[in-house]
């Protein structure tokens, strides 16, 4: 009879929406339990697969969650190859700046520009710059490898706002890379998913051999953010978009080749 009552009671407590949770010991309703304890019993970490990140960032020392977005991206994809040159947008704080420098190793290039600037220690081939990417100047910088952004805009609570200002900041990186880009080349560019999405993607299908749209793993949940990957840039000379033009060519006086330095950038 005490026992039926006492089941009585854990039932309410379920229906009335309790978080705490209610088991038995030797005939006994032992006392609530918090979310920590049932974790910790079950032998599983309390921390979500967002916090997880976080933590994993910190405890490896990188810069930020972002680390671990890029590395998943290079590994399904095989970005970055040795030597490569590459210019990473939207680069604060760092995080993509450093691991494409590990990954292009000691003849490689990594140049970084955002409108904050970079504290973190990076490695002799990486640098960054603080520049609006609106406002690129890519006169000193060689043709690229690989352009990759990790820009979002400042949300502000409006899905179609933000997504819309998220496409403006993919355009941005789809005409320097239309521009500075090497033919085979690869882009990465962060975008807010939306109705302009499918958009984007016929956009740059026309440049590239491939394009995909993924979603990593160590993207927070609850974010709409995915990344629009695309390899293998194909020749100007192909038909595209009227959007797309070749920028005007500019008769200038020869100059000796400049010796292959970090300097040249």
């Amino acid at each position: 009879m005490k026992r039926c009552a006492l089941s009585v009671v854990c039932c309410i407590a379920v229906l009335l929406g309790r978080s705490t949770t209610w088991a038995w010991v030797g005939g006994l309703c032992r006392a609530p339990s918090t979310a920590w304890s049932v974790c910790r019993q079950a032998k599983q970490t309390p921390y979500t697969s967002d916090e997880y990140w976080t933590r994993k960032a910190r405890e490896d020392g990188v810069p930020a969650r972002a680390y671990y977005k890029l590395e998943e991206l290079d590994r399904r994809l095989n970005l970055f190859q040795a030597g490569d040159r590459v210019l990473d947008l939207g680069c604060w704080p760092g995080s993509w700046t450093l691991y494409a420098a590990k990954k292009v190793g000691p003849s490689g290039r990594v140049l970084g520009i955002d409108l904050k600037e970079v504290s973190i220690p990076l490695p002799s081939n990486a640098k960054t710059r603080v520049e609006d990417a609106f406002r690129f100047k890519g006169s000193n910088v060689p043709m690229l490898d690989a352009v990759i952004s990790d820009m979002a805009p400042r949300t502000m609570g409006q899905r179609s706002a933000d997504q819309g200002r998220s496409t403006e900041l993919v355009e941005v990186v789809m005409s320097i890379a239309d521009l500075k880009l090497k033919e085979g080349g690869s882009m990465i560019a962060k975008h807010f998913e939306g109705a302009s999405t499918e958009e984007l993607r016929l956009k740059m299908k026309a440049r590239y051999e491939l394009c995909r749209i993924i979603k990593t793993r160590a993207s927070r949940t609850q974010s709409c953010e995915l990344y629009l990957c695309c390899l293998g840039k194909k020749p100007m000379s192909l038909e595209a978009p009227s959007t797309w033009q070749a920028p005007p060519r500019v008769q200038r006086t020869r100059r000796k080749p400049a010796p292959r330095n970090y300097n040249g950038w």
